[in-house]
């Protein structure tokens, strides 16, 4: 952009030669540019060291690096660089130079537009770190070897500090040496040509070292076609089944030379209950947690049957508790919740019940948490039906989006239908034998699409998987505002855009919420189209915009013969007897400023 602006900060040489620290900044004035290179000792304060003046320094929008990452088909990206030596070691011994890996991205606003990019080199020693990760954290022995290289077998990171850097075929790599069998074998793998975008992870197994290894490969998205290895002596996870079978090898022998009938029924019981384990562990990767009715015979199969059903009882009460999606997004990937969020664009919901307190009062603690449960067991059930995410309950209220954790196409249009599918579900509720006889709740709801902060928040060990934001808090003062208008389904003007003509809408209101500047124009989601405006609808409609030019008379006439019946009108009505009486200055917009939530 203009005026634009480059800010690097790096070290001008191998930190263990003392180089120093230097910062250099470029501005950009109507196609010229100028700078200033500042350099610093280590140690030394921000505003030290020596300052020189860049004399017309190019243009940095010209490099690469910034081409590369503004095109369109890479904005969002994280585009990585291939091993290099830094260009400012090049007056030095290769032994000497320092070796990088850089990744740069282009930064937007939530509006699109472009900010610039940011670029990071990493020294190579960053990636040589994976060398000396445990895949298992309890094994100080752990057996696990990670690597990273290319699709051609070279290698990418050190498995010990002696190995050489060299040039092979204009790339840096690193030479592995001939001694170290299993990982020659890997690093010959046939698969790392196929690992790519369609197969992006393989595995195979292979005889390396004097004995059986497993190996499996990964390609990693946005690098200059990077491979991430792990192989692991097959042993590794066999030797306990291994150990099982010799147990029981053991006790079959004794039990032949015994009677051969006592073997033949151990056998079909070790059989049996390992077809039952294997079953509840197949259910347990497909994500199914449902009891299992099983009474192994053999106590070691049944200890291992009660330890996984005890385990599907945990299973199944975190569910109720955490989104099942997200639980099933960790569980697959075989990660932990950490602290920390994404922007992601959402379709928010927030209810409440009208008159809950009157209702709490006149019930017992009991009777009051049964309807409750009731009612939000319906609730729940028509959001997740829609792909609905549960955020939270309050009370009462119920917080939930939709378009998170997983993608939910058309996600505005899905939360419509939720708001219609919870009304229609709790009128069935309402005249059903287990309601007993309570009078019928009146629900209220807010809808708003938004870009807001989704993730894990909370403490290291307590966290919420929740949204936060602005658009969040809107949502609620949208649900909010239907206590003065008299109505249950408020909608922005951003879902009404979504959703296009699949749903009835008719214009309630600007209305700057509380705590808000900025107004917003809000809906009634009347249900799905095709559903023809009613005359008080079109007359309402014909009032607000009568209201909005400031004909507050003639808005009055329009409204009269539907008071009765709409309690929007109503409320339109007396705004407009008192501005009539009172008339707004003259850059009165016809946005009406909320002063409660």
């Amino acid at each position: 952009g203009a005026p634009g602006f480059q800010i690097a900060l790096y070290r001008a040489g191998p930190a263990e030669a003392g180089a120093a620290i230097a910062t250099r900044v470029v501005h950009g004035d109507g196609g010229r540019f100028s700078g200033e290179l500042r350099e610093r000792a280590p140690g030394d304060g921000l505003r030290g060291g020596r300052r020189i003046p860049l004399d017309a320094p190019p243009d940095p929008t010209s490099h690469p690096t910034f081409t590369t990452a503004v095109e369109p088909r890479f904005r969002g990206q994280a585009l990585w660089s291939d091993l290099h030596y830094a260009e400012r070691d090049q007056s030095l011994p290769a032994a000497a130079r320092r070796v990088l890996v850089g990744v740069q991205k282009a930064l937007e606003d939530r509006a699109g537009a472009l900010l610039g990019v940011v670029r990071v080199e990493l020294h190579a020693a960053t990636i040589d770190g994976l060398a000396r990760a445990r895949v298992d954290e309890g094994d100080p022995d752990d057996p696990h070897r990670v690597f990273l290289c290319d699709h051609r077998g070279r290698l990418l990171t050190r498995l010990d500090p002696t190995h050489p850097l060299v040039v092979d075929d204009g790339d840096l790599r690193v030479h592995p040496g001939r001694r170290d069998a299993v990982l020659t074998r890997a690093l010959a793998s046939p698969l790392l040509s196929l690992v790519g975008d369609e197969r992006p992870a393989l595995s195979e197994a292979f005889t390396a070292g004097g004995e059986r290894q497993l190996l499996t490969l990964r390609a990693l998205p946005g690098s200059q076609g990077w491979v991430l290895g792990l192989v692991v002596p097959e042993v590794r996870y066999t030797r306990d089944l291994r150990a099982l079978v010799m147990r029981f090898a053991g006790v079959a022998l004794v039990a032949l030379a015994l009677v051969g009938l006592m073997v033949a029924l151990l056998v079909r019981s070790l059989r049996q209950g390992l077809a039952q384990l294997l079953g509840t562990t197949a259910h347990m990767r497909g994500f199914e947690f449902a009891p299992t009715p099983t009474a192994p015979r053999l106590a070691e199969i049944a200890e291992v049957a009660d330890g996984l059903e005890r385990a599907k009882t945990a299973l199944r009460a975190l569910a109720r508790y955490v989104p099942v999606d997200l639980v099933r997004q960790l569980y697959a990937r075989n990660l932990e919740p950490e602290l920390g969020g994404e922007l992601r664009t959402v379709t928010l919901l927030f209810t409440d019940i009208e008159g809950f307190t009157t209702l709490s009062e006149r019930l017992e603690p009991d009777a009051l948490a049964r309807a409750l449960g009731a009612y939000l067991d319906a609730m729940t059930r028509a959001i997740a039906a829609t792909s609905g995410t549960i955020d939270k309950f309050i009370g009462d209220a119920v917080m939930a989006f939709w378009n998170a954790p997983l993608p939910v196409e058309d996600h505005a249009a899905q939360a419509c239908r939720a708001v219609l599918a919870c009304e229609e579900a709790t009128r069935a509720l309402y005249a059903s034998a287990a309601w007993q006889g309570l009078p019928p709740l009146v629900t209220r709801y807010g809808l708003h699409t938004a870009t807001v902060l989704v993730g894990h928040f909370g403490a290291s060990e307590r966290l919420s998987y929740t949204a936060l934001g602005d658009g969040v808090n809107l949502a609620s003062r949208i649900e909010g505002l239907g206590k003065a208008y008299g109505l249950t389904r408020l909608v922005s003007d951003e879902v009404v855009a979504r959703v296009g003509g699949r749903f009835a809408v008719r214009r309630v209101d600007r209305v700057a919420v509380k705590g808000k500047s900025r107004p917003v124009m809000v809906h009634e989601l009347l249900g799905a189209a095709p559903l023809p405006p009613t005359e008080a609808t079109a007359a309402y409609e014909r009032a607000l915009d009568l209201y909005l030019a400031r004909d507050f008379a003639a808005a009055i006439t329009a409204l009269a013969p539907h008071l009765e019946a709409d309690p929007a009108a109503r409320a339109l009505a007396a705004r407009c007897h008192l501005l009539q009486a009172t008339p707004p200055p003259p850059d009165w917009d016809g946005t009406h400023v909320a002063t409660t939530k």
